[in-house]
């Protein structure tokens, strides 16, 4: 889908060294101990489906401005504990791309959701547009395949290990030498479903090679439970 979709805010204050990451939205936060909960998938395609011509019209409206277009057009979303969807943050690389999405985010948003059993789920909405080769869609049912859940990591999760590993990320910090603070340093990684971190990549501003090396090191050893979906996670450490 081409689309990254997975970001959290987590803050620790350890002395010297404050750990921040950016999230979805700020409305993301009250949520982030939330457990993945239960939500029938035929319960939330039945109120997409209605929706399915003015989701349709958001896409007709890209191919518009950008005929021919072959690329799918997709939204992962966050249904909170009281029914309300939360899409996730999208940045597509053209405009017409980006003003379709956010149509679709628009409609999504509007949406009063069942609500999940204990805790929250998060659902992908792909357009199903490109399904059918037809002039009038409107008789056509929006398909079953337009719409998944995706059981993502929970961040609590994420924060806890995070949390047992820190005394390590510390030891990495103390590498950064003092005419190089304060540094930034970006981390993104993904959680695979067998429970191990991969594509893990590392950035400091200034740069500093020693400390970037030992941050993969230490985000390599983490273990995380199996059976989720693979989730991206983004953490930026701002060393004092």
């Amino acid at each position: 889908m081409g689309e990254s979709w997975f970001m959290r805010t987590i803050f620790f204050f350890l002395g010297f060294c404050c750990l921040v990451s950016s999230s979805h939205a700020s409305s993301m936060k009250p949520y982030l101990n939330y457990p993945t909960g239960h939500l029938s998938i035929d319960r939330v395609y039945q109120v997409i489906a209605p929706n399915r011509k003015q989701l349709r019209s958001c896409h007709q409206e890209y191919l518009f401005h950008i005929p021919g277009a072959f690329d799918t057009l997709a939204l992962q979303f966050q249904i909170d504990p009281d029914g309300k969807a939360i899409p996730f943050a999208t940045h597509a690389a053209q405009k017409p791309k980006n003003d379709a999405i956010d149509c679709i985010k628009s409609i999504i948003a509007s949406i009063t959701f069942p609500k999940p059993e204990m805790g929250i789920v998060f659902v992908v909405f792909e357009s199903d547009l490109q399904d059918y080769n037809v002039t009038d869609l409107q008789k056509h049912p929006l398909s079953r395949n337009a719409v998944r859940l995706v059981p993502l990591m929970p961040q609590k999760m994420v924060r806890a290990m995070i949390e047992m590993y820190m005394p390590y990320y510390k030891q990495c910090f103390l590498r950064a030498p003092k005419e190089k603070r304060p540094m930034t340093i970006g981390l993104s990684w993904t959680i695979n479903t067998n429970g191990l971190n991969e594509n893990i990549i590392a950035a400091a501003t200034p740069a500093h090679a020693q400390t970037t090396e030992c941050i993969l090191k230490v985000t390599q050893e983490h273990r995380y439970p199996t059976g989720y979906a693979p989730t991206e996670i983004q953490r930026n450490f701002d060393v004092k």
